[in-house]
C-alpha cells in the first residue's frame, strides 16, 4: 500500500465485505481490502455458487423477498455474464411433498424456462450420470 490514501478500509472480505467494497468503488471511492486468509476462503468457498431467485422464500409465502431476490439476480447476471451461465438440474420431490398445496405453485415456478419433467428417481438416475444428480 505504501503511501496510498484510501477512503474506505474493508476488513474481512466475505460476501458482505466484497459487496461493500464493490459498492464504494462504483461510487468513486478508493478502497483497500484486508482478509486474514484468501478472499472468499470462509463460507463462500463452501457454497454451491448457485445464483437463484429466492425459491426458499416461497415455502413461507414471502413473495416480496422472492421478487427482490429475482431483481437482484438480474442485476448480478448483468455484471457477471462472462463468468456465469445457466445450468439444468433435476429436482427430485418425494410424492408426499409433491402432494402439498404448494405443489401447483412450485410446478408453475419451475415450468419456465426449461419446463417441468415429472420423473421417478429411477428415471432421473438413468437420465443423469451419478456426478450430475
Amino acid at each position: 500500500m505504501g503511501e496510498s490514501v484510501f477512503n474506505i478500509f474493508v476488513i474481512g472480505v466475505s460476501i458482505n465485505g466484497y459487496g461493500i467494497a464493490r459498492g464504494a468503488v462504483g461510487r468513486g471511492y478508493l478502497v483497500a481490502l484486508a482478509e486474514m486468509n484468501d478472499f472468499a476462503s470462509g463460507t463462500s468457498s463452501g457454497s454451491t455458487k448457485l445464483i437463484h431467485g429466492g425459491l426458499s422464500y416461497i415455502e413461507h409465502f414471502e413473495f416480496r423477498l422472492v421478487r427482490e431476490a429475482l431483481m437482484e439476480r438480474e442485476v448480478l447476471w448483468e455484471m457477471v455474464q462472462h463468468i456465469s451461465w445457466p445450468i439444468c438440474f433435476a429436482l427430485h420431490i418425494k410424492k408426499e411433498a409433491a402432494e402439498r398445496p404448494l405443489k401447483s405453485f412450485l410446478r408453475k415456478a419451475f415450468e419456465y424456462p426449461h419446463g417441468w419433467v415429472d420423473v421417478s428417481e429411477q428415471s432421473a438416475r438413468r437420465q443423469f450420470s451419478g456426478n450430475r444428480l
